[in-house]
């Protein structure tokens, strides 16, 4: 019997980069940034609507309880700006270099001022390499920083932007304090805010001003979860994220959050008891921090990113597929005791293998997951590669993709094939033995 060799073929794990920031005066050149992973699926051709960025952030939001986004015309000007900007220039990142082609401000706010939105209240999160905006969105809420920019209960309107499938902008901010800084300057007497509108020397009365600011807050819950409650297919892991929350992990497990209101909640009133995560009613072991606790906090946030009001936990292991989830979250406010628990449940991917370190057994022109477990907190894949040997008259055409950086698709077509060996990081891992 006559063996040949087909083709290897590689398959190459795209590093999406992601930015939030919330704007002030700082010009500093510091870029937030989030590796995301996405299926590499470069043979569907995906139609994206103008609004599914906008419908699909409005739905996890409604999902909170939290205030829909409305579209800017002026923070969509800002949006569309930048994110042809980076597409140009093959970047990722808030900042932008003056004599450039595209260049219309350094930062988000220079962007948004020049694009005509006169608050200086806005955010900023930026996507890049991801195949469609939903790809966009799920990286950016599973990185934590980025997440709660999404989930900001201050900001009722957004301006998005995707530029060839390639870049992902998304500019927000609040339509009062717009209004105010579209209003007449304030020149009674009294306290006063200023250097809050594109005209830095523009005035807002100050009891003006904190109402505006808390006027989309005071219809928000007092705090939200997320994943929400009863929420399916969520994503099991996190990778990195810079700055990044868990240095000394390179894998771990989708974070856990919750967000109080500070428009309804005093902190100097909160005390954590705890943050829990179980499954089948066995404690999952978490991650802990340089103060030695489980829970993320604005005290032991390496990165200073956290807010008071701002808590995430991280399990050390990425989570399981399609298994649910029970969080719970203890507190004590104003000395009563409070308990918020709620379940979520993973994704469930169809033919999923879970490897073994042993060979397995497939059947020909079937795609399937390929799922490696990491050893510890540093195994990834980074590369992979397959190769087949079929006899003679046969023929291979194998594809292996990223599903994410512990799971591979693949799918072997052809005839008469004897088996494919998959090679992960440029060494073998095991054997696909081909059932014709």
């Amino acid at each position: 019997m006559i063996k040949k060799y087909s083709s290897i073929v590689l398959s190459t794990l795209f590093f999406l980069s992601g930015c939030g920031t919330e704007t002030t005066n700082d010009t500093s050149d510091t870029n937030d940034t989030v590796i995301l992973q996405d299926i590499n699926d470069t043979l569907q051709n995906i139609t994206i609507k103008k609004s599914s960025a906008l419908e699909q952030l409005n739905q996890i939001r409604t999902q909170l309880g939290l205030n829909p986004l409305k579209p800017n015309p002026y923070l969509t000007t800002a949006a569309q700006n930048h994110a042809k900007y980076l597409f140009i220039h093959h970047i990722s990142g808030h900042y932008e270099t003056q004599g450039q082609e595209g260049f219309t401000g350094k930062t988000p706010l220079d962007r948004t001022i020049y694009a005509g939105y006169k608050s200086r209240a806005v955010s900023e999160n930026v996507s890049t390499g991801q195949k469609d905006e939903q790809a966009s969105i799920d990286g950016l809420m599973s990185a934590i920083y980025h997440r709660l920019g999404f989930l900001d209960m201050n900001i009722d309107e957004i301006g998005t932007a995707n530029e060839q499938n390639s870049s992902y902008v998304y500019d927000m901010g609040n339509s009062y304090l717009n209004a105010l800084c579209n209003g007449q300057s304030f020149d009674g007497s009294g306290e006063y805010y200023y250097d809050v509108c594109a005209n830095e020397d523009f005035k807002i009365k100050a009891t003006t001003y904190n109402q505006a600011k808390n006027q989309i807050k005071n219809t928000n819950p007092t705090y939200v979860i997320y994943p929400y409650k009863n929420q399916q297919e969520v994503n099991p892991v996190f990778y990195e994220e810079s700055p990044d929350p868990l240095p000394d992990y390179s894998v771990s497990g989708y974070p856990i959050s919750i967000l109080f209101n500070d428009a309804k909640i005093d902190t100097e009133l909160l005390n954590v008891t705890s943050f829990t995560l179980t499954t089948n009613h066995m404690q999952i072991p978490l991650i802990q921090h340089n103060d030695g606790s489980t829970i993320l906090t604005q005290q032991n946030d390496i990165n200073d990113h956290l807010s008071a009001y701002e808590f995430a936990i991280f399990a050390k292991q990425r989570l399981d597929y399609n298994t649910t989830y029970q969080a719970s979250f203890v507190y004590n406010y104003n000395g009563e005791d409070k308990n918020i628990t709620w379940s979520f449940t993973t994704k469930s991917l169809p033919n999923l293998i879970t490897f073994e370190n042993k060979d397995i057994n497939i059947a020909l022109n079937t795609p399937f997951y390929l799922y490696f477990p990491p050893k510890d907190q540093n195994d990834v894949i980074n590369s992979n590669s397959i190769g087949c040997t079929y006899t003679q008259g046969g023929y291979a055409k194998p594809t292996i993709t990223f599903y994410d950086q512990n799971t591979l698709f693949i799918t072997i077509n052809g005839k008469d094939i004897d088996s494919c060996d998959v090679n992960i990081n440029g060494e073998k891992k095991l054997t696909l033995h081909i059932q014709n």
